[in-house]
């Protein structure tokens, strides 16, 4: 199957997805109040990579929720470390999933290096944090493919 195609069979295996809505004036965001992924249509997009590698973004942040791998209260640090963290674990994903796709685009690539290499140099001060971001990415990843179930995994602190 072509690569769009086996996104859209994964989206369809991800347990308890959270709703995404499609708007044309918005950011793309994931809002765990609502646990709503919000994103602009495909077509405002340059192109369906640069569109899947967000929406596995958005839908990184959406496994954090506590119905899913409830990772939002076991990371440590102030809020905009807590951030960072969360953003590097997101971006992470993203990769692998666009990895496992095979949705690979030079410049969506180039914007993850960069986005990762951004959000990691925020955790310098302690390396072993980007493995954990890395570690929990592929959770991430693996239950957004239907692969594990929130129960099952135990986020050490």
């Amino acid at each position: 199957p072509a690569p769009y195609e086996i996104a859209n069979l994964m989206l369809e295996t991800m347990p308890n997805p959270p709703r995404i809505n499609h708007a044309t004036h918005v950011e793309p965001a994931y809002d765990p109040q609502s646990d709503l992924v919000l994103l602009p249509h495909l077509s405002q997009f340059e192109s369906g990579t640069e569109y899947y590698a967000t929406l596995f973004h958005e839908l990184a942040h959406a496994t954090g929720h506590a119905t899913r791998l409830n990772r939002f209260g076991t990371t440590p640090g102030d809020r905009m470390e807590r951030y960072s963290f969360e953003e590097l674990v997101a971006e992470f994903c993203a990769a692998f999933l666009c990895a496992h796709t095979s949705i690979n685009n030079p410049t969506s690539e180039a914007l993850q290096a960069s986005y990762i290499a951004g959000w990691s140099k925020a955790l310098r001060s302690n390396p072993q944090m980007i493995l954990r971001a890395a570690s929990l990415a592929q959770r991430a990843a693996d239950y957004i493919r239907g692969k594990v179930h929130g129960e099952e995994l135990t986020i050490a602190a």
